[in-house]
């Protein structure tokens, strides 16, 4: 039996005294593309901030490749295989773009070197002698994107992957990913457009007041949509 990339049981998280998360449980076997959906403020960012290590759950476990991650250190994380692209970019804006790309870059033979990040995106290496703050939102967001697989991840987790941008960069972005998929990468998505989510993704995990609410395959989504939108602001 194949064990998951990751795995979280029945997660409790929250921020001081007010708990966000309730049981929270999500899965990512190896080369599948998973979904995180939900309305504004029912715990999509929370859920990845606990798996990164990034708030400490008060119950349940997080394991990555089967070993217990629960409560670790962020770069402990990282370093077991996964690459985070946080809400907001959060790019180095003092570095320029090749700075960025190699500031937390990790080999790996067969991997992601800068060559394969400029035919990824292009506009980077056009621009690769600027700063992050020269760069408009899409370009960060690629920057972003390319600079957590120079880590050479696992799993590549996107939060809010084209929130805010024009519809030509949403598209490439999108491009984007459906060739990462294609090469095997698994990922794991948020965002906010159903129909591209459905394109890409094999399965879907729905959450509302910080609890699993649904999940599902795109196939089950695709018989039945009002199960999972019910959930959502569409």
């Amino acid at each position: 039996m194949t064990t998951p990339l990751v795995a979280m049981e029945g997660i409790d998280c929250g921020y001081g005294g007010a708990q966000v998360l309730f049981a929270m449980a999500l899965e990512v076997m190896p080369g599948e593309v998973v979904t995180l959906m939900g309305r504004n403020g029912m715990g999509k960012t929370t859920t990845l901030r606990a798996l990164f290590g990034l708030l400490k759950p008060t119950a349940g476990a997080i394991r990555v490749k089967g070993r217990d991650m629960t409560g670790a250190a962020p770069h402990r994380v990282a370093a077991a295989g996964l690459g985070y692209v946080p809400e907001g970019r959060q790019v180095f804006p003092r570095l320029t773009v090749e700075e960025n790309l190699l500031a937390t870059a990790r080999g790996r033979d067969g991997g992601w070197t800068l060559a394969r990040a400029y035919g990824l995106f292009p506009r980077l290496e056009e621009r690769r002698g600027n700063l992050g703050t020269a760069l408009s939102g899409g370009e960060q967001q690629m920057l972003a994107i390319a600079r957590a697989l120079m880590t050479n991840p696992d799993l590549l987790v996107l939060d809010e992957a084209t929130e805010g941008l024009a519809p030509v960069v949403r598209a490439e972005i999108w491009a984007a990913i459906a060739g990462l998929r294609a090469d095997g990468l698994a990922i794991l998505v948020v965002d906010k457009n159903l129909e591209a989510l459905a394109r890409i993704a094999d399965r879907h995990v729905v959450i509302e007041g910080g609890r699993l609410a649904w999940t599902g395959s795109t196939a089950e989504l695709n018989a039945d949509r009002t199960k999972a939108t019910r959930h959502l602001e569409l």
